[in-house]
Parts: C-alpha cells; sequence; structure tokens
C-alpha cells in the first residue's frame, strides 16, 4: 500500500524514465488500546506507524538521505468484528496516504534544497 502511494505521489506523468534514485524503505506499525468499558474491553484503538526510508544514489549506490515519518491514526472498536476490522483497515489506508505525503513533502526539500538557490 505505501509502494502504491509513493508511486502516485512522487511520478508526475505515466512516463517513467530509468530511476536515478532508489528508495529503501521499512515500514513498521503497532497497536495501543485507548478507551475501555467497565468490562475492560478496549473501545478504541491508536495505530501507529513508522516508515523509516533511505534514498540511494543508482549510479554509486550511496545512501544520500535517510529519514522517518510517524504517523497515529485511531479507531473504533465495535461490538461486531467485521465492523472492527474495517475500521482498522480504513485507520490503515489513512495512515499510509499521511505517511506517504509526509515523505514526498521530505524527499522534494532534500530534492529542493541540493539544487541550491540559483534552481
Amino acid at each position: 500500500m505505501l509502494r502504491n502511494a509513493l508511486v502516485r505521489r512522487l511520478y508526475a506523468s505515466s512516463t517513467r524514465l530509468a530511476p536515478s534514485y532508489r528508495l529503501i524503505t521499512m515500514l513498521s506499525e503497532s497497536q495501543t488500546s485507548l478507551a475501555f468499558k467497565k468490562n475492560a474491553f478496549a473501545t478504541r484503538r491508536n495505530l501507529e506507524m513508522t516508515a523509516k526510508f533511505n534514498l540511494v544514489d543508482s549510479a554509486s549506490g550511496r545512501s544520500v538521505f535517510t529519514g522517518s515519518s510517524r504517523v497515529t491514526v485511531s479507531f473504533n472498536i465495535l461490538d461486531s468484528e467485521f465492523a472492527s476490522l474495517l475500521g482498522e483497515k480504513n485507520a490503515r489506508e489513512r495512515g499510509i496516504r499521511e505517511l506517504s505525503e509526509d515523505m514526498r513533502v521530505r524527499l522534494g526539500v532534500f530534492f529542493d534544497q541540493r539544487r541550491g538557490p540559483e534552481g
């Protein structure tokens, strides 16, 4: 999901050129229960997702930029297991969208700074 979101955000056109860089990403996630009923069952969870990434120059194989992005999204735990799974899936999709946007912005800043003030 993250790969597809990044492809949509990073490729400005459908014409794909030979890549000058390779983006290596490691995605991890964890869940934390938040709100509890009196019977000790959780009613809400946080889904925390972290993407550590490394931009590698394809020609030299050198790492030119590393970073990490983190996002926390929440979802309700309902009496229906199916509804809870859909809520978790939706939260994961929202988290991936936010991560990919944050990564796109960070990479954009990196390339802008690399280009220098003369443009």
